[in-house]
């Protein structure tokens, strides 16, 4: 599903390694300071390693085209630990965002799907507020009703389990659970600091950085 093999950046220069394998709920767990940024951008072909090679969803992404990774990363859901929405659009505008761009649905069913989805996380706040006026625990919901929707094959959460209160994480955690065991096959992938935001997660695998690449 995703693989690393001897991959050397500037960020990386002593290369990094590791599997992450289909249908696993995996983590990674990286000490402070770890670019983590950097990792996501090579992880979904943001950015090109100098040397090494970068396999995902069963396809080798090193030399691939801008056209054949769009393809890609439609199948491919992240959460962001603010969310990661937009901030001049409301809830219900976020929400709906990336199935309006990935699909060919009409207006009106992105717009029920994008409803239900903000009922199954248990968001309660009004569909027409702004991001800014949001708590980060109600902007991380948000931003998981968008990922219900689209149905994705790898689900990312970055650093998405931090930064809350204990109550918020479980709900958090378990609703990555459940998101993850409903569809056979699909893929999750949590990045964190402390290992300690992964309680109720889980995980099939854990793969440790014990270093701050210099």
């Amino acid at each position: 599903m995703i693989r690393f093999v001897s991959v050397v950046t500037e960020d990386f220069p002593h290369g990094i390694s590791f599997d992450i394998h289909k249908g696993d709920f995996s983590a990674i767990v990286t000490p402070d300071g770890f670019p983590e940024e950097k990792l996501l951008d090579l992880m979904l072909g943001m950015e090109k390693p100098g040397s090494g090679r970068i396999t995902l969803l069963g396809s080798e992404i090193t030399a691939m085209t801008e056209n054949g990774l769009l393809e890609i990363r439609k199948k491919i859901a992240l959460l962001h630990a603010g969310g990661g929405l937009i901030s001049n659009l409301r809830v219900l505008e976020n929400a709906m965002l990336q199935l309006g761009y990935n699909s060919d649905k009409k207006e009106d069913e992105i717009r029920d799907a994008a409803i239900n989805a903000l009922n199954r996380v248990g968001y309660c706040g009004s569909l027409d507020e702004l991001p800014g006026h949001l708590t980060l625990f109600e902007r991380r919901l948000v931003g998981f009703a968008r990922i219900l929707i689209t149905e994705p094959k790898l689900v990312i959460y970055n650093a998405a389990f931090e930064g809350v209160q204990e109550k918020e994480r479980e709900k958090l955690a378990n609703l990555a659970d459940q998101f993850h065991r409903e569809t056979p096959g699909r893929t999750s992938l949590a990045i964190t600091s402390d290992k300690r935001f992964l309680s109720g997660l889980k995980p099939d695998k854990i793969t440790g950085f014990d270093q701050v690449p210099k």
